[in-house]
């Protein structure tokens, strides 16, 4: 069942951060919308970031979105890969990691969230997203990258949190809960917004 979320939640929180200097890149992937789509937003990136061979978005101040489908056309789950680099003065970056979003009071996988990042003073991100279209007991576990750790992420936690240094990062799965929950990425960005103007 897709949450009620704010329609254009990603787009919002590019927004927010639109205006301000460039301090931080801003990645965001919304699969609560209610037409099937899932929604990749992204900010600053200042060596381009791509959803497979398409380009997201490159450059300051200028925001970039691209809806695509969650699923092929019988039902079969896809694959959305993204690799983007980003301006990183600390030069460090988290390990990879990876997410398994489950349905509430259950282990069905609705949603699988792969990041890993390269250090550099140009850092990296890539990775990918895939999402369930209500397949019987959810996604398959195979579908994890092997000897990378696997956070359980509960749909009712809201948005999954995968920032870096300099890069804000939000992954939300589609559960129907209370819309406070829907908006924690407007929060966030307001959070980046509010860091970025003081810096």
């Amino acid at each position: 069942m897709k949450r009620f979320t704010c329609a254009l939640l990603g787009v919002t929180a590019l927004w927010l951060l639109a205006p301000a200097s460039a301090r931080a890149a801003a990645f965001f992937i919304d699969d609560t919308r209610a037409d099937d789509n899932i929604l990749f937003s992204a900010n600053d990136f200042e060596g381009g970031i791509f959803i497979g061979a398409t380009p997201l978005q490159q450059g300051i101040n200028n925001p970039g979105a691209l809806l695509f489908p969650e699923a092929a056309a019988q039902g079969a789950p896809i694959q959305y890969p993204f690799h983007g680099q980003w301006i990183n003065p600390t030069f460090s970056v988290p390990p990879a990691f990876q997410v398994a979003f489950l349905e509430p009071g259950t282990t069905n996988i609705s949603d699988i969230l792969y990041v890993e990042y390269q250090p550099g003073s140009l850092s990296t991100i890539s990775g990918f997203f895939i999402s369930d279209t209500d397949t019987p007991g959810g996604l398959s576990p195979s579908l994890f990258v092997p000897n990378v750790p696997v956070t359980p992420w509960d749909e009712s936690n809201g948005a999954f949190n995968f920032s870096a240094p300099f890069l804000t990062g939000g992954a939300n799965s589609d559960l129907d809960v209370p819309e406070p929950a829907s908006c924690w990425l407007i929060a966030l960005g307001l959070g980046a917004l509010v860091l970025r103007r003081r810096a």
